[in-house]
């Protein structure tokens, strides 16, 4: 189903969920691997917290569970 493709974020307890159009793998990254991303990349850089050299965008869900709180 669509709901198959969530990302839960929460500290103690699931607080809210993103739907993603599709996932492809979970990996593991070490910081030194998440680098800042290029002006122009994304409206709201305060979400996010890299590029990797993939060009994948992390997310940075601290920031993400303050904005719901």
């Amino acid at each position: 189903s669509d709901l198959s493709r969530v990302i839960v974020l929460g500290e103690d307890r699931p607080a809210f969920g993103i739907l993603s159009d599709a996932v492809r793998e979970i990996v593991t990254l070490p910081a030194a691997a998440v680098r800042e991303p290029p002006e122009g990349i994304a409206a709201r850089r305060e979400y996010l917290r890299g590029v990797t050299g993939d060009a994948v965008l992390v997310l940075d869900a601290e920031q993400l569970l303050r904005m719901h709180a």
